[in-house]
């Protein structure tokens, strides 16, 4: 197959062939996203002419930042009394591949996809690849996680001691309560969880269905 760049005097403008006879790749993705996988390349990228060999700024995407996945993603899931930091940031692309990978979502790292899983750092590797490992994998810490009664890691004991993921507490962009928590969710079994968490100077508390109202103070 000819490579596009070994003869930009003689290509064609990228105008007259389709983008994947010199990107082939972006249509390999397990998991593409659907404007890739119906070779819509015009959904998000500008499609003006000119010859793109020679001048590589042609076809940019249309928009910056979050502005163009909300063209047809609902912007509602960017709003919440609490908003996880790429999110406020418009940085979709910290987490996903805009053109697809070998994940569900085009996630760029593991990240477990039901509420109840074993825990394992690679399992969580898209987490990890912005937070501490020691919030969640030290059963004590004085300083790891703000989520600790005395040195214990509650974190740990969720997610490592009652096999609970990100899910069964947070959502993912935005939510409701502060620290990204959710106002219920469902258990392995379909079950709805209601989560109700006080927050204060040296703690909080929490009540759950899945448990009795406790309390913690660092």
């Amino acid at each position: 197959m000819m490579i596009c760049n070994q003869f930009p005097a003689a290509a064609a403008s990228a105008n007259e062939k389709p983008c994947y006879a010199c990107h082939p790749s972006k249509l390999t993705k397990k998991v593409p996203h659907p404007p890739v996988a119906e070779k819509d390349c015009k959904a998000c990228h500008k499609s003006e002419g000119g010859n793109h060999q020679l001048q590589k700024g042609l076809y940019g995407v249309k928009k910056q930042g979050a502005s163009i996945c909300y063209d047809c993603h609902d912007a509602e899931m960017a709003k919440g009394k609490s908003v996880h930091a790429p999110v406020s940031d418009n940085d979709c692309v910290s987490c996903h591949d805009p053109h697809g990978g070998s994940r569900a979502r085009f996630l760029k790292g593991n990240y477990p996809a039901a509420s109840e899983a074993a825990f394992s750092e690679d399992g969580y590797s898209l987490c990890l690849s912005c937070h501490e490992p020691k919030a969640f994998t030290d059963d004590e810490t004085g300083s790891a996680t703000g989520f600790r009664d005395g040195k214990t890691n509650l974190h740990a004991l969720h997610v490592k001691g009652a096999a609970l993921t990100c899910k069964a507490c947070h959502n993912v962009h935005a939510a409701p309560q502060q620290k990204l928590l959710s106002n219920a969710s469902k258990n392995k079994n379909g079950v709805e969880i209601l989560l109700n968490m006080t927050f204060s100077a040296s703690g909080g508390s929490c009540k759950m269905t899945c448990h009795s109202p406790a309390t913690y103070n660092r």
